[in-house]
């Protein structure tokens, strides 16, 4: 054993030979090993671990202090007890313990420290003038690069709250230089103060910084916020732009196919549907919630169609997400579809009526539901029906030529029963016995194509209860 670790082991013995000794030492030491514990807890985002540990710090180290407020490590036990009350937000208390470990330590490096500390509990109370002081005044003092790497964190938030933008960003570089550790929320106050500023550079660097390092995956939620916020404030190409490379983000499968949904959903919004279906498929390749997920969205996006025929891409895409309730209602209603166009094609006119509604009220799909309708009043012209038909087409139809025709198709049947209520508010009691027969012919059309289904075992039922499915009572024949 060399001569200096023969004199502090002695030393050690000596004060351990003391009453109460190495009880007290025990006590300051357990507070500083609970302490790593929990900043390790912290760093690694076990957030709900937090606060039992912090406040097993405090007692700890008040106990200590308490047990020998004037011993060698009393000044280590106030420090101790700042800090951890600082991580609980308990300002007051880590004021308190802070300044009475300046007022006691005769340790220069401990009393840099707590300075410091006394710097970020000011700036966390928002007395940012005062905070900024302390911090000046101790970082020049201090050692240790991770309380230094923290010191400078403190004072760019001050800093750029306080509207001094260039100083808060050369701070922010700064925290990082001085410990790896914080890149991470560094680059997170770079995106959160790039969307308050209007940087989009600065946003840009601070994104791209977060998606390069696997230890940013526990800040997921407040990045995606954060770049919904600059969507709104840049619009949705922007947002594509800072998530850029978000496909080989270093995060798990989970948070990574997150970021490649909300650069997806930005993608369609600003109207680059390649780059949507791509990443929305990429994430769909995967399996569990997120992916099934992902596989309804496109198909949501690919429902904007107008031929039949293209439904049954549909149906493709979803039937490895049937674990998705949204997924097995899509692929049943195309099923559904699909028959009740058969049955209007043999004859059943109101078929196509039915599979209108169905495309509408289930599938959201508008321009295919405006084909049905119009196919019913082109395959049934004379049928007292077709008022509706085309009145309820009308709404759905995106198209300005195609609302124009759909208008003169209406306007050449000025004594249809349901044109006259729709466009003079005149109701006769006709109406109401159109509407009941409709509804009975309905009703009875539904139930036969259900039984259909489910006797061909053409319908997907709930995994969990695969002997369920039932024939559902007919939808309402409403417009």
């Amino acid at each position: 054993m060399r001569a200096g670790s023969l004199r502090r082991a002695s030393a050690l013995l000596f004060f351990c030979a003391l009453p109460h000794g190495c009880v007290y030492l025990n006590s300051v030491y357990n507070a500083k090993r609970v302490f790593g514990d929990a900043e390790k807890a912290r760093w690694e985002g076990r957030d709900t671990m937090l606060e039992e540990m912090y406040g097993d710090v405090v007692d700890k180290a008040t106990r200590a202090y308490a047990a020998d407020p004037d011993g060698k490590w009393a000044d280590d036990a106030l420090y101790l007890s700042g800090l951890a009350h600082l991580r609980l937000g308990e300002l007051e208390d880590a004021r308190t313990a802070l300044t009475a470990t300046r007022s006691l330590t005769t340790d220069s490096v401990l009393d840099a420290s707590a300075r410091m500390y006394l710097g970020a509990v000011e700036v966390a109370a928002g007395e940012l003038e005062l905070g900024v002081e302390f911090l000046n005044e101790a970082l020049g003092d201090v050692t240790e690069r991770r309380v230094r790497g923290e010191g400078y964190l403190w004072r760019a938030r001050a800093l750029l709250q306080l509207g001094r933008i260039e100083l808060g960003w050369a701070d922010l570089d700064l925290a990082a230089a001085a410990d790896d550790r914080y890149r991470v929320p560094a680059d997170l106050e770079r995106l959160i103060w790039g969307v308050r500023y209007d940087d989009i550079d600065r946003a840009f660097r601070g994104v791209q910084g977060l998606m390069r390092r696997s230890g940013a995956r526990r800040f997921g939620d407040s990045i995606r916020f954060l770049v919904e916020r600059a969507a709104d404030e840049w619009g949705p190409a922007v947002a594509v732009g800072l998530l850029a490379r978000a496909e080989s983000a270093p995060w798990s499968r989970a948070e990574r196919d997150r970021l490649l949904m909300q650069r997806a959903y930005f993608a369609h919004a600003a109207g680059d549907t390649t780059q949507a279906v791509a990443d929305a498929l990429r994430v769909g390749g995967g399996v569990g919630p997120i992916a099934d997920s992902a596989r309804v969205t496109v198909a949501g996006w690919r429902l904007e169609v107008s031929q039949l025929f293209q439904l049954t891409e549909i149906r493709s895409l979803l039937l490895p997400a049937v674990s998705s309730v949204r997924a097995r209602e899509i692929v049943n209603s195309i099923r559904r579809i699909g028959l009740l166009v058969d049955r209007g094609l043999d004859g059943n006119r109101l078929g196509f009526f039915a599979a209108a509604q169905e495309s509408r009220d289930v599938l959201k799909a508008n321009a295919l539901a405006v084909g049905l309708f119009l196919a019913y009043a082109d395959f049934d012209p004379d049928s007292p029906w077709v008022g509706k038909a085309l009145l309820s087409a009308l709404p759905l139809a995106a198209d300005v030529t195609e609302q124009k025709a759909i208008e003169s198709r209406i306007g050449a049947l000025p004594v249809d029963a349901y044109v006259r209520y729709a466009r003079r508010g005149v109701r006769d009691g006709s109406l109401g016995l159109l509407e009941a027969e409709l509804q009975r012919m309905l009703d009875s059309l539904l139930a036969a194509m259900e039984a259909d289904l489910v006797q061909r075992r053409l319908l997907l039922s709930d995994p969990a209860r695969p002997d369920t499915t039932t024939v559902p009572p007919g939808r309402p024949g409403g417009m």
